[in-house]
């Protein structure tokens, strides 16, 4: 247990989520559950200029950038901080941009070009609470590459950072409502910011 003083006393870098989650597995931290249902806002993923063209991008994914676990962290009386449970953020981030990527773009089949590749990349995940308030916080650098036969070349790159918090009683054992808030704002943002990218319209047009 000492590790996870010394590590929180020093701050959480998003590298060390890794270890800490590790850590957390020997020392019996719990494994949080997903809420059911899931919590959903207005999504709002599908936008019609990706939705409505004919035909529709086909897209990869790559969540290489993305760790498998976070931490929810809690400050006690004492001042120290520890860590309350584990949950799968890797899981929820890829749920969310597939949603997205069913909402707007063509599905992948064999034999079909892709059009490009979306780098989504998790710079940072922290998750706290003190009794029933919850706060979290996501730093996503992501990168969309469109594809040709004689290269790769960016068409878009854009970091987002997100904030937000929940209030939610009797919840220690499940994956508190801010993480899915601050992943969905991300990918709504996301969507938005790309359907509006001319770039993106522009290159698939000069490549087809």
């Amino acid at each position: 247990m000492r590790a996870f003083e010394d590590v929180m006393k020093r701050g959480c870098p998003f590298f060390a989520v890794a270890a800490l989650v590790a850590l957390a597995g020997c020392a019996g931290i719990p494994v949080l559950s997903e809420p059911n249902p899931l919590p959903v806002r207005d999504q709002g993923y599908q936008k019609p200029s990706l939705s409505g063209r004919k035909p529709r991008y086909v897209m990869a994914f790559d969540y290489l950038g993305c760790i498998e676990d976070a931490v929810v962290s809690s400050c006690g009386f004492s001042g120290k901080t520890s860590i309350t449970g584990t949950f799968g953020i890797r899981k929820i981030v890829e749920r969310e941009f597939g949603l997205a990527a069913a909402a707007n773009f063509a599905v992948i089949e064999p034999g079909r070009k892709i059009d490009g590749v979306v780098y989504v990349e998790m710079e940072k995940v922290s998750v706290s609470k003190s009794w029933s308030n919850y706060s979290a916080e996501v730093v996503f650098d992501i990168e969309v590459v469109g594809l040709t036969a004689v290269g790769r070349q960016r068409i878009f790159r854009k970091k987002y950072r997100v904030m937000d918090t929940s209030h939610e009683k009797g919840a220690g054992d499940r994956v508190p409502f801010c993480v899915y808030s601050c992943v969905q704002q991300v990918v709504k943002r996301f969507v938005e910011d790309l359907s509006m990218c001319q770039n993106i319209a522009d290159f698939v047009k000069r490549n087809q």
